[in-house]
């Protein structure tokens, strides 16, 4: 079970990369998926350092959606 979600984790970080519109979502969703599987496989005890590729994965999501747009702190993001 544990090997399938990591393997359907690399999968959906495939797939954002794919999509994917700039190189920096690309390596903040790589480094998010690798913190993940690390927590998953239970290789990292400490989940609070996820918090920070946690951040970069979704400011780097809001700027390949919504480049040039600013994002205010608690805001959702709205389309132009």
């Amino acid at each position: 079970m544990l090997d399938q979600l990591v393997d359907d984790l690399w999968l959906a970080q495939a797939e954002i990369d794919l999509a994917a519109r700039s190189e920096p979502l690309r390596g903040a969703t790589y480094r998010y998926a690798a913190r993940l599987a690390e927590v998953a496989r239970g290789e990292m005890a400490d989940v609070s350092a996820l918090r920070g590729p946690q951040v970069q994965f979704m400011d780097a999501s809001y700027d390949d959606l919504w480049p040039g747009q600013r994002r205010a702190a608690g805001d959702s993001p709205a389309p132009p």
